[in-house]
């Protein structure tokens, strides 16, 4: 009885969808016209972000190429895991003993000292849509590379070995 009540569900969907395709295809100016009108409203509607069809996924990346860990950081001076020590005097996010760096040398002989810093995603209103229709994924990175500080390498034994 189930299965017979299941079939006639089915074939009644099966009239109703047979019954809209051809009076699509029987109207079919009308329907190029509402199609049309659609696109002429979505297109707006996408460009000032009150419809959007992606979705935002965030990434966990690593930024920095080449990264040495941090063991040690006393005032101005920074103590890296490979023995290497560094002077610096600016500093502009705070380094502790765990983080992880990366260092570039100039021509100058300072180095730019770079680390991992997590990106702030503005949630305005006018950056999100009223409406997600998610289609699409878009990725963002979560972590960027910026600078830390400048600085210089201490060459105390390079000093003594010149007097």
């Amino acid at each position: 009885m189930e299965d017979e009540e299941q079939s006639g569900l089915m074939v009644g969907l099966a009239t109703k969808l047979h019954a809209a395709l051809y009076n699509c295809m029987y109207h079919w100016k009308q329907t190029i016209a509402w199609l049309l009108l659609g696109l002429v409203l979505l297109i707006p509607l996408t460009y000032f972000r009150i419809i959007s069809f992606s979705y935002p996924v965030f990434v966990n990346n690593q930024p920095l190429k080449k990264p040495v860990k941090v063991t040690n950081v006393n005032g101005t001076q920074l103590i890296l895991g490979d023995g290497r020590s560094l002077n610096f005097e600016d500093i502009y996010f705070p380094i502790q003993p765990g983080d992880f760096v990366e260092l570039e040398a100039q021509e100058d002989g300072t180095l730019y000292v770079y680390t991992s810093e997590r990106r702030r995603y503005c949630s305005r209103a006018f950056g999100n849509p009223t409406v997600r229709i998610p289609l699409f994924k878009k990725e963002y990175k979560q972590n960027r590379k910026s600078v830390a500080a400048y600085a210089w390498i201490n060459d105390e034994e390079s000093a003594e070995n010149s007097e």
